[in-house]
């Protein structure tokens, strides 16, 4: 019978551990330089609910960043697309750390842009709050001249929300075309 507790004891120990580090936010790869980003999602100055970021990707300063993975497991990747067609592609994997960087062609850029205009990334609300063993987050953060806003989801809920795939297939797309086919997720 002690036998049978113990074991119970440590099952339950082990659920807590894992519903806590489940339960913690992702954290950013790189500050993009000294904003509020660092901070924890509930910390963010953020547009209120009904003024949603709009990516227009129109100057230097605006970007979108595209996050999935943990790179304690199976690694994350990070694609980061700025206003002037500039692009970063990290691969953070224990202690593997491939940086990529170029710059999509005007067709590519004028395509995403497209895809981030028909499929507003902030707009897309989560229908998870909590994810199945094993499973990523996803986060995108943007910003537009001083207004960002980041939002998470569970990657599985790409197949349930197809604006979401939309994003993810073409955020895919970038960091193949970008690492040269080193980096897919």
């Amino acid at each position: 019978m002690m036998k049978n507790y113990l074991i119970t004891v440590k099952l339950c120990m082990i659920a807590v551990v894992w519903m806590i580090n489940a339960c913690q936010p992702a954290s950013t790869s790189t500050p993009l330089r000294s904003t509020n980003l660092s901070l924890p999602l509930s910390s963010r100055v953020t547009p209120t609910a009904s003024k949603k970021l709009v990516i227009m990707l129109n100057s230097s300063d605006s970007l979108i960043r595209y996050e999935v993975g943990n790179p304690s497991f199976r690694g994350r990747t990070t694609v980061e697309v700025k206003g002037d067609r500039q692009v970063t592609v990290r691969f953070e994997q224990n202690t593997q750390n491939d940086v990529y960087a170029g710059t999509l062609s005007m067709e590519e850029f004028t395509t995403f842009q497209k895809t981030l205009q028909s499929n507003q990334p902030f707009s897309i609300t989560s229908t998870q709050t909590v994810g199945k063993p094993g499973e990523a987050k996803i986060r995108l953060t943007g910003r537009n001249d001083d207004q960002e806003q980041s939002t998470e989801f569970w990657s599985n809920e790409q197949w349930q929300i197809p604006t979401l795939q939309n994003l993810v297939s073409s955020f895919n797309k970038i960091a193949t075309t970008i690492s040269g086919g080193k980096v897919r997720y």
